[in-house]
């Protein structure tokens, strides 16, 4: 069993140990997006009195106390909203720190993370474990497995095979793209495209002469992203971009990040409407 197959099994172990206890949390906090939209999906949203800070939706998640960012979390932050219960995405972090509010007589609970779309149910279903919603998860998970079937469906309806790039983001005048084995991979995979940077994984930076050799037929960003790097003009102007399909065609796609990277609820929908943006002109 791989080193996140075990990791994973102890998530879910955490969860049998947590649930007999669930009901008495009362007061949540949410270190991980995409849990914080598993969470009120599931109406347990008036009990969350903080998140961190990339959990923007829904509205009334912005609007709450911020954390701070899911991988660097501080004992005294999360301590000073009194929580009950720390609901902590599985790459949440640091460790220790977690561990602390456990010495501190607060709930601890790791849930996993996912994959690609597929992996959400589980997400559901271990949310509801840890908070008692057990009756929710069911027709949520059933809503989510529906659309996510008829986006499927319907990618297989139309064309496919559009050449994706994914880039993070520039570094010392480097794109740094999504090879295999990232969610950004996934996604562009289930929109019925290819990744234009399979021949790695995780992200790294790409040479121009690689990018030329990639040959994206669109690129992919965040919105802010791109906007910090200038906007698509810029973006295309640097090395490498303009002799490819995509710079020659000016072809930027952007989706924001609880769409595109942040696994839940709207992940059915975010492969449809990527497919959309990814469809072969």
């Amino acid at each position: 069993m791989s080193g996140r197959m075990l990791a994973r099994a102890a998530a879910a172990g955490a969860m049998v140990a947590v649930a007999a206890v669930a009901a008495a949390q009362e007061r949540l906090v949410i270190a991980g997006p995409g849990v914080t939209e598993i969470v009120f999906a599931l109406g347990a949203g008036a009990r969350v009195v903080g998140v961190d800070a990339l959990s923007t939706h829904p509205p009334e998640a912005d609007a709450l106390p911020d954390v701070g960012y899911f991988r660097r979390l501080s004992a005294e932050g999360l301590l000073s909203l009194s929580p009950d219960m720390v609901l902590a995405a599985e790459s949440a972090g640091p460790h220790e720190i977690l561990a602390q509010l456990g010495a501190a007589g607060v709930g601890v609970a790791r849930i996993p993370d996912a994959d690609d779309p597929d992996g959400v149910p589980a997400r559901i279903d271990a949310v509801a474990t840890a908070i008692g919603t057990q009756a929710a998860a069911g027709p949520l998970i059933a809503d989510y497995r529906r659309r996510l079937a008829q986006a499927r469906a319907a990618v297989a309806a139309r064309p496919g095979g559009a050449r994706a790039l994914f880039v993070l983001g520039m570094q010392g005048g480097a794109p740094v793209v999504a090879g295999a084995g990232t969610v950004a991979d996934a996604m562009i995979r289930e929109a019925g495209a290819v990744n234009a940077a399979d021949g790695f994984e995780g992200f790294r930076p790409m040479s121009p002469e690689a990018l030329v050799g990639a040959r994206p037929d669109v690129v992919l960003m965040l919105p802010e992203r791109l906007k910090a790097v200038g906007g698509a003009r810029a973006l295309l102007a640097e090395p490498g971009f303009g002799a490819t399909p995509a710079g020659r065609e000016g072809r930027v796609a952007t989706m924001e990040a609880g769409l595109l990277l942040r696994l839940g609820p709207r992940s059915a929908d975010a492969v449809a409407q990527l497919a959309e943006l990814l469809a072969p002109r």
